[in-house]
């Protein structure tokens, strides 16, 4: 089945938007040193006991902020044990952020796989890099993405009552609430393999083909106290991924 060409048109230019939000979007990331070096760097550090200081072996052990894009993340993604050894700062903001605009990226790009084969498309090892973060941020996008949800459907109650006596406006509210009531906590949340899927495997191929994130909460216990996931509660087509520059 081909894709007509208004599709075409819409398609594209989101792509072009995600591509920028993908790939100049700045995010606050917690990762500890070590996690951004190299084994010949790890194996040639010194250690002495003088807490706080580089030398420290401890030094290489602690989350520290640092301001990434996507791009940064997936640079040292295969250095990572487990999701626990990442965080964000403002997680309940940044993690949905992140993971949906993944995750549409990759659906229409397999959209356009599949009907505009002839228009050149990212490699599909860079596509699934992008997976894999998606997959390593899902379990904590799980926890928080319901609560937010209900927290707009909430503010979008209010608004409502407070545009009442206004007629149709007070109609439009309810239809603009409608789709966020389909999208509550009843509903249950998984994880969607677009790739797999463009393959034609089942869902739950990436199960398989995938080491799944380690168990336990996604953000250290130190660094998500602001995160609903703690425990207590270009246009050219030729380049359409990731350079990788800082």
């Amino acid at each position: 089945m081909k894709m007509l060409y208004p599709r075409y048109g819409a398609v594209r230019t989101r792509l072009i938007e995600l591509y920028g939000i993908l790939n100049h979007r700045v995010y606050g990331v917690w990762v500890a040193p070590k996690s951004l070096m190299t084994i010949d760097d790890l194996r040639g550090r010194y250690h002495n006991n003088q807490a706080g200081f580089a030398n420290d072996h401890n030094y290489y052990d602690e989350p520290q902020l640092r301001q990434m894009k996507v791009p940064q993340m997936l640079g040292f993604l295969g250095n990572l044990l487990g999701p626990e050894e990442l965080g964000f700062q403002k997680a309940n903001e940044t993690v949905p952020a992140i993971y949906e605009s993944i995750q549409e990226y990759l659906r229409l790009w397999c959209e356009m796989i599949r009907t505009v084969p002839e228009f050149k498309s990212p490699p599909r090892e860079e596509l699934r890099q992008l997976e894999n973060l998606a997959y390593m941020l899902f379990p904590s996008y799980m926890k928080i993405k319901p609560f937010v949800t209900n927290q707009a459907i909430r503010d979008a109650g209010k608004d409502r009552r407070e545009h009442e006596g206004m007629g149709l406006a007070s109609l439009g509210m309810l239809f603009t609430m409608t789709p966020m009531l389909n999208k509550g906590v009843g509903q249950e949340i998984s994880f969607v393999s677009h790739l797999d899927e463009l393959d034609g495997h089942e869902n739950h191929q990436y199960m398989v083909d995938h080491q799944p994130p380690a168990a336990g909460n996604f953000f250290p216990t130190r660094i998500s106290n602001d995160s609903l996931s703690r425990v207590e509660v270009t246009q050219d087509t030729n380049d359409w991924i990731f350079r990788g520059e800082n």
